[in-house]
């Protein structure tokens, strides 16, 4: 059945918001046969497609979308922050400010925000994220920011909030803590889609699962990332649980839970 392009683009946004990414993508695909020339519906494609985790088909359905409406500030906002999560930060800041020619886009300010704090101009950073706050409220939030010394002292309070054989294996010396501002580009590029450069920490090494008696014995390694942890954080006491979180979290991975077994457990 034939429908209007409102309909097709109707019935495609409550799926998205229903959590229905599959059969949002379904609906994308039979409409884009009907509506070839849609820049909404590449990207909706796109928004299903990444939240499905097929970064990269959700690159080409945005620059599908581009290339049909190569003005659209919306769709280059889009397209400059799937290009980060890519770690392509020259493709990012190009499409980031492309779109804010046309339209203040607090997705491209945030962008924009983050790439600054890459390059370790927190001040700039600061600003651009202020922007993009005040444009979107709900969606961005200003970093709350921690010195150095205080947050690598949260860090290492929030150990002590963690179940006892957490607590052992970084006291044991079996996995060890490292703060970073930013992830390194190196870190990211490790895995093929890359690790979205937004993450809050990173856990490397064999899970204890997984070993046998020929793996090494070196410590296993977990990154926080300070700027990053500061980001979902608007206050002091939300800053230091996000802390403990993104420790817990990835001190899990070390133990070989899956994310549903992390979500079981209570840190509290």
């Amino acid at each position: 059945m034939i429908r209007e392009l409102d309909d097709w683009i109707d019935a495609i946004e409550d799926l998205l918001e229903d959590g229905g990414e599959e059969e949002a993508h379904e609906l994308a695909l039979e409409a884009l046969a009907e509506h070839p020339d849609s820049a909404e519906l590449f990207a909706y494609r796109g928004d299903a497609e990444w939240a499905l985790g097929h970064v990269r088909e959700a690159n080409e359905s945005y620059e599908e979308a581009i290339r049909i409406a190569p003005q659209a500030a919306e769709l280059l906002a889009a397209i400059a922050r799937i290009r980060f999560s890519l770690c392509d930060f020259f493709g990012a800041r190009r499409f980031a400010k492309e779109s804010l020619k046309y339209e203040t886009r607090a997705e491209a300010l945030d962008v924009m925000s983050r790439l600054a704090e890459r390059s370790g101009r927190l001040g700039e950073a600061d600003r651009l994220a202020a922007q993009a706050n005040l444009v979107d409220d709900e969606m961005f939030s200003k970093p709350f920011r921690m010195s150095e010394d205080a947050f690598e002292a949260a860090v290492n309070e929030s150990v002590i909030s963690l179940p006892e054989d957490f607590q052992a294996a970084i006291r044991d010396g079996n996995v060890a803590l490292i703060i970073d501002p930013v992830p390194a580009e190196e870190l990211l590029i490790e895995e093929d889609p890359p690790f979205d450069p937004a993450i809050l920490g990173l856990y490397r090494g064999i899970p204890l699962p997984e070993r046998t008696n020929g793996d090494p014995v070196e410590p296993d390694t977990i990154h926080i990332f300070h700027h990053n942890v500061e980001r979902v954080a608007e206050d002091f006491d939300e800053l230091i649980r996000e802390i403990a979180i993104t420790v817990y979290h990835e001190l899990g991975h070390f133990f070989g839970l899956n994310e549903d077994e992390l979500t079981d457990l209570d840190l509290d």
